[in-house]
């Protein structure tokens, strides 16, 4: 299991999509239309858990 913080979880979701839904708290949106410019924002050292 991973240790807390080692963790980044990522929602991928359009804005439409998560109005519809709702959010999950603690996830990051950064849309799958704007990930390839935002990957910045994306930490290369932890693992990435996408919804």
């Amino acid at each position: 299991m991973e240790q807390p913080g080692k963790v980044f979880f990522l929602d991928v979701r359009e804005p439409s999509e998560i109005e519809k839904l709702g959010s999950v708290k603690g996830y990051v949106n950064i849309p799958m239309s704007q990930l390839a410019g935002r990957l910045g924002e994306v930490p290369k050292d932890k693992l990435i858990v996408t919804l």
